[in-house]
């Protein structure tokens, strides 16, 4: 949700540090994603005492997909995972014409 707000923000006001604070906000997400799966078995475990339905199924297709939305955010161009924020791209992300008037 953060990431969201702080890239909005950026198209619309085209302050670079706001689209880093949108990366760091993803990569925190990628942090909680090992604890997210392993809290959520054990909810299942405890909860529904192992047995399958529909609520879960739903649950691990959405982590699953959400995870990898996660994992591709921060591929670089060879396919490797990267942590820091790549400044090359900045210059890209600057020279694009803006879309929204500014307010």
């Amino acid at each position: 949700m953060g990431s969201c707000i702080f890239t909005f923000n950026y198209i619309i006001l085209r302050k670079p540090d706001l689209i880093k604070a949108a990366h760091y906000c993803v990569l925190l997400a990628l942090l909680g994603v090992v604890p997210t799966a392993l809290l959520g078995h054990l909810d299942w475990q405890y909860k529904f005492e192992g047995k399958w339905s529909g609520i879960i199924l739903t649950k691990i297709i959405l982590f699953l997909v959400f995870s990898f939305l996660l994992f591709i955010t921060f591929q670089d161009e060879n396919g490797r995972l990267r942590y820091n924020f790549p400044d090359r791209h900045m210059e890209k992300i600057n020279q694009r014409p803006r879309t929204v008037a500014r307010l």
